[in-house]
């Protein structure tokens, strides 16, 4: 069975698309997936310093150096996932799209059942469209960040990569757009909301992921269900 490919991304910063990766793979592991997350943010990558984990290879090696994914493939056991870090590179926006298409399709020989890339913001940073199985674009509830990501939204339709909406960070500000509304603003339907939750600023500064400190709490739940609902997408795009 080829690996199930999860590209989450947004357009503006912010909104939590690194939190939600990160604990998206661990919650896909749970649930007995054997899973690589990927930092593939060559401009500011975040999983090394949210997990306070290091490695000898990274992302820019296998880009530019041409070293097999395998090899810069570490091991994250307190989430039981595998984990290839990144590093900034000057050289990011003059990449190819044909490097990256090497290097994921080397990536997708390894056999994981999903591999969650975490990316850097906006479209900048080439991207194999063919790789994808779908893509999340995460935004919070406000009105500049909805309409900011569904320019992003209809870019990934018009590459003909499926792309699903995940609302993070709703809770109960009066500025912010209800469920209802921005599906009617947008005509899509968001797959998952992820409710504000302050267990997240504390595991970024435990540097432990909140799905990790507490499994029942409001968000680590939400994540398990977005989870749950890719595992199903999964299995419906094998048929």
């Amino acid at each position: 069975m080829p690996s199930f490919v999860i590209r989450v991304s947004s357009l503006p910063g912010g909104v939590g698309k690194s939190v939600i990766a990160i604990n998206l793979a661990i919650a896909l592991a749970s649930l007995g997936k054997r899973v690589l997350l990927i930092d593939t943010d060559a401009v500011s990558p975040s999983i090394s310093s949210y997990l306070n984990v290091t490695a000898k290879k990274t992302y820019y090696d296998i880009l530019v150096n041409k070293v097999p994914p395998k090899d810069a493939v570490i091991r994250y056991k307190p989430g039981n996932i595998d984990l290839i870090l990144s590093e900034p590179f000057p050289i990011a926006y003059k990449l190819s799209k044909t490097q990256v298409e090497t290097a994921g399709k080397e990536g997708l020989k390894l056999g994981y059942d999903f591999i969650v890339a975490d990316t850097p913001k906006g479209i900048f940073f080439p991207v194999a469209a063919e790789l994808y199985s779908t893509a999340l674009v995460v935004s919070t509830p406000f009105y500049n960040s909805i309409m900011n990501n569904f320019e992003l939204h209809k870019w990934y339709r018009k590459s003909k990569i499926r792309c699903n909406f995940v609302l993070n960070k709703f809770g109960r500000s009066a500025n912010q757009m209800s469920k209802k509304d921005i599906e009617a603003k947008t005509g899509e339907k968001i797959l998952a909301v992820i409710p504000e939750d302050l267990g997240v600023e504390l595991s970024i500064f435990k540097k432990k992921p909140a799905f990790l400190i507490n499994r029942n709490s409001k968000f680590s739940m939400s994540i398990l269900r977005l989870a749950k609902s890719l595992l199903k997408l999964s299995k419906a795009q094998e048929k």
